[in-house]
């Protein structure tokens, strides 16, 4: 948390009301014909501002397993963060009979597991996730200032931060980012998906709406500073982040069509757990992966 702050559970916040959204034919992965849809535009993680909950930025505290197997298509094991490889080596030589609970950790929103699983080193895995969510976006994306604060804590963790400026540090010499795990751009996708997953069924009570209405919804993270994650703000971005959300949501309505008690009424997701979930839409196929290298702009068939 940052100085000061407190937050409410988010299951418990009250959202903005949801405006008129506007219509498209989307053309997705797992249909044959574009699907008429809403379309839900977001970016800024603030509780006030319509669509918070679906920026990685919202406060959103999330139980994870650090030792998840990442899917891989190359068949190499990877774990959720690269230092677990080595760890797991060392507890499967002392075969204490450790219970799984110890490999589960406590993150305070999807943008510190995701920044946290980019980390090559353990030191730098375990600072990020003490950061707040902008902060380990910044440090993920070689944008944080550290504070004299933040420089100490560093070092706490076994970093030797340098001094650029008064109370201005970076993460070392050369470098304004923390070391990056090998191959990261092959995983990022698959992590980025889990930590959206364990964060919605969390908190199902976020999403809900958007799996009860009647007709679809086609998220768009809208901002012109992201061409990757987002759309560009003018649609020439391959919005990651709104497709993988709109792939979420799609799996929710379909387990709601198996099992009507799926996400009951009050919006609790205590029933819930992504370990219980068969999830449906194959995100390793060819056709899934070549869907989210298209931009967003080349997916509307009719809309704006």
């Amino acid at each position: 948390k940052g100085k000061g702050k407190s937050h409410k559970n988010p299951n418990e916040l009250q959202l903005p009301a949801t405006p008129v959204l506007p219509t498209a034919k989307v053309r997705l992965p797992w249909t044959n014909e574009p699907m008429a849809m809403q379309v839900l535009m977001f970016y800024h993680s603030k509780p006030h501002i319509f669509g918070c909950q679906f920026s990685n930025l919202f406060y959103s505290p999330i139980q994870v397993n650090t030792r998840w197997k990442v899917p891989t298509r190359n068949g190499t094991t990877q774990l959720l963060l690269n230092h677990e490889k080595s760890e797991i080596a060392v507890d499967e030589k002392q075969d204490d009979g450790a219970s799984v609970e110890s490999n589960m950790q406590m993150f305070q929103s999807s943008e510190n597991v995701f920044q946290c699983a980019k980390a090559e080193h353990k030191m730098d895995a375990f600072y990020v996730q003490s950061l707040s969510p902008g902060d380990a976006a910044r440090a993920g994306q070689g944008r944080l200032k550290m504070s004299n604060g933040l420089a100490n804590k560093y070092k706490k963790f076994g970093g030797a931060p340098f001094r650029v400026a008064n109370n201005h540090w970076q993460f070392s010499q050369h470098n304004k980012r923390y070391k990056v795990r090998p191959d990261w751009h092959v995983y990022k996708q698959e992590i980025m998906n889990h930590a959206l997953r364990i964060k919605f069924v969390t908190y199902y009570k976020l999403i809900k709406e958007y799996v009860d209405c009647e007709m679809p919804v086609y998220f768009v993270e809208h901002t012109k500073n992201d061409t990757q994650w987002a759309d560009g703000m003018n649609g020439n971005g391959t919005n990651l982040l709104g497709k993988l959300l709109t792939t979420l949501c799609f799996e929710f309505r379909k387990l709601k069509e198996q099992d009507s008690k799926f996400g009951n009424d009050s919006g609790n997701s205590d029933m819930l757990s992504t370990q219980d979930i068969k999830w449906s839409i194959d995100t390793q196929s060819d056709a899934f992966l070549q869907w989210m290298q298209v931009d967003n702009i080349k997916l509307i068939d009719d809309g704006e």
